[in-house]
C-alpha cells in the first residue's frame, strides 16, 4: 500500500507561519505511517522545490530551520535526508488504466486525490488550508461518458494531516495491514502469535496506552481491552472471527493461515491464545509479552 501526499496541499500563496513546527508535524506524521507496513508515501515529481507555503519548500527548508538536536537524537534535516533516500516514491502520472475520470478540488484537479478515490486510502496532507486540517476532504467526481458530458458527483476521500487522523482511518489502514501480514513468511501462530512486537509497542506508545489504563472504571476497561486489542490482533494477522465471538460472547480472532485462536480477556486486559479445540495455550499482555500463571479459559469452538 502507498499513501499520497496530497498535491493540493502545497499552497503557495499560503503564509507559513511556524516553519519548523510545519515540517516536524510532518515528519511525525510520516513515522507514524511506518506501524502499517506502508510501502512508499507517493510525490509529486517536483516536490522538493515546490512550495509547501509562501517561499518554504522542503529545499529551502534546509536553509530556515535550524539543524538541532530532538529527543529521538536525530536532527530535523536528517530525518528529512532519511524520508527522501528511502520513504519517498516520486511519480510523474497515477496510471488508473481505462478509468475515465478525474477528481475536482475547488475545480482543481489531482491525479493524487484520484488515486486516493481509487484505492480507498487517505492522503497525506500539510495543514495549509482549512479543508486539510480534517480527517476527510470533500471533492467532486467527474465521469467523462461516452458522448463527452460530464457526470458529476459528490464524494469524500480520507486525509491525514495530524496523530489523530490515523485512529479515526484505522480501520482502512489495519485492512491493509492485514493484506500485508498475510503476505509475509511462513507463520506458526500457536508458538509466536505476535510477530510486529515494535510496531505494537510504537502504536501503544502513541496512544498512550499505560497512560489511558490509570483510574478507569470497568465499561472503560472493557471498551480499551476491545478497541485496542482489535487494531493490535489485526496487526499481527489475525481476523476477526464473528461467528465465534458470538458464540464465546468475546471478541475472537483466527490466525490466516492455521486453526489457531485469539480472545481478548477483558477482564485482565490481555490475549488468550486457544489451539483448534478451544484449548487454553498461554496469555499474553497487549505488548506481546506471555503471562504467568494465567486462568485458562476454554473456547466454545464447536
Amino acid at each position: 500500500m502507498e499513501l499520497h501526499i496530497n498535491d493540493l496541499s502545497f499552497q503557495r500563496t499560503f503564509v507559513v507561519e511556524d516553519k519548523e513546527k510545519m515540517i516536524v508535524d510532518f515528519l511525525s506524521i510520516c513515522d507514524i505511517t511506518k506501524q502499517y507496513y506502508l510501502e512508499k508515501i507517493v510525490v509529486p515529481a517536483d516536490y522538493l522545490n515546490r512550495d509547501i507555503g509562501r517561499e518554504f519548500s522542503f529545499s529551502s527548508s534546509f536553509f530556515q530551520i535550524p539543524d538541532k538536536e530532538f529527543k529521538d537524537d536525530l536532527t530535523t534535516h536528517s530525518r528529512i535526508r532519511s524520508l527522501f533516500a528511502n520513504r519517498f516514491k516520486i511519480i510523474q502520472t497515477i496510471d488508473e488504466d481505462e478509468i475515465l475520470y478525474w477528481i475536482e478540488w475547488k475545480e482543481l484537479e489531482s491525479e493524487f486525490l484520484k488515486a486516493a478515490n481509487s484505492h480507498d486510502c487517505p492522503v497525506l496532507s500539510f495543514r495549509t488550508h482549512l479543508d486539510f486540517e480534517n480527517s476527510t476532504i470533500n471533492v467532486q467526481k467527474v465521469i467523462l461518458a461516452d458522448n463527452d458530458e460530464q457526470i458529476k458527483s459528490d464524494e469524500i476521500i480520507g486525509n491525514i494531516s495530524e496523530a489523530t487522523h490515523f485512529s479515526i482511518h484505522n480501520e482502512t489502514l489495519s485492512r491493509w495491514k492485514l493484506k500485508q501480514a498475510e503476505l509475509n513468511s511462513k507463520w506458526t501462530p500457536l508458538t509466536r502469535p505476535f510477530r510486529f512486537h515494535e510496531q505494537m509497542r510504537d502504536y501503544l506508545s502513541t496512544i498512550k496506552y499505560d497512560e489511558q489504563m490509570q483510574n478507569i472504571d470497568d465499561h472503560q476497561r472493557v471498551t480499551l481491552a476491545r478497541t485496542i486489542g482489535k487494531v493490535i490482533a489485526e496487526m499481527n494477522g489475525w481476523q476477526h472471527h464473528m461467528e465465534l465471538s458470538r458464540k464465546n460472547d468475546r471478541v475472537v480472532f483466527k490466525a490466516l493461515n492455521n486453526t489457531v485462536y485469539l480472545a481478548i480477556d477483558t477482564e485482565t486486559v490481555s490475549f488468550e491464545l486457544h489451539d483448534r479445540r478451544g484449548n487454553h495455550r498461554g496469555e499474553y499482555n497487549f505488548y506481546g509479552e506471555i503471562l504467568e500463571d494465567p486462568k485458562g479459559h476454554k473456547l466454545n469452538v464447536s
